[in-house]
This record gives C-alpha cells, sequence and structure tokens, in this order.
C-alpha cells in the first residue's frame, strides 16, 4: 500500500508519555480519497486507520513493519475529517519474541475512533 504520510495526513507531534507514544495528526480533508468515501459524507476508511497506525509505528520504531497478527481491530466511531481533522494516535509497543506488539487508539477528545492490538515483524 501506498504510504499515507503527507498527502492524505501530516504528523504534528509524537511525544513520549508513560512509555507511550502520542501522535498527534491532521487529515488533509480535500484529499481525493473523499470524493469516493462518500461524496457530501467524507468518512475516513478503516484501511486508512489501520494504515496511519503502522505508519506512526514505523516513524517511531525508525524501521519498516508488516503487519503479522491482528488481535484485535476496532471501528467505533467514524473520523469525518471536516469536523475532525486533528486527531491522537496512541501506541504503546513493546518487544514481544521477534515482534513488536503494538496497542493502539485513534481518539478526538473523548471519542475512541479505532483500537488495535497486534504484532508488527520487523521488515
Amino acid at each position: 500500500m501506498k504510504r499515507l504520510l503527507s498527502d492524505f495526513y501530516s504528523i504534528e507531534e509524537i511525544r513520549m508519555a508513560d512509555g507511550k507514544a502520542i501522535a498527534e495528526i491532521s487529515i488533509n480533508p480535500a484529499h481525493s480519497i473523499f470524493e469516493g468515501h462518500f461524496p457530501d459524507r467524507p468518512v475516513v476508511p478503516g484501511v486508512c486507520m489501520m494504515q496511519m497506525v503502522k505508519e506512526i509505528s514505523e516513524e517511531v520504531l525508525s524501521c519498516s513493519l508488516h503487519i503479522a497478527l491482528v488481535q484485535e481491530m476496532k471501528f467505533l466511531a467514524i473520523i469525518d475529517p471536516t469536523k475532525n481533522s486533528r486527531v491522537n494516535i496512541t501506541l504503546t509497543m513493546t518487544k514481544n519474541g521477534a515482534y513488536d506488539q503494538v496497542v493502539a487508539g485513534i481518539s478526538a477528545g473523548e471519542t475512541i475512533h479505532f483500537k488495535f492490538k497486534g504484532n508488527f515483524s520487523r521488515k
């Protein structure tokens, strides 16, 4: 999959707090993907949420990753980029043998949009 960073979204800040990486990102509401998903009612596709988690994980770990195992993936609330163009991606990462286990969430304010738990392998 093509990287979404810089075109679909940009990283405003990544900070470390209490063993977690917290990335504040801005989603581009004018991106062409929203012309089809969906006209007059833009929604960030679930596959893009997962890709953003992967790419932010790669930024934090400074390496390329491959999804090895998905233990949990929940889409809890839509992200309308015209209303929520800024969201936070929170990552907790631990080494699990040959894998990096990631527990992630995408949120805006009190709303949790997406949850993920799984393993990535380094390329």
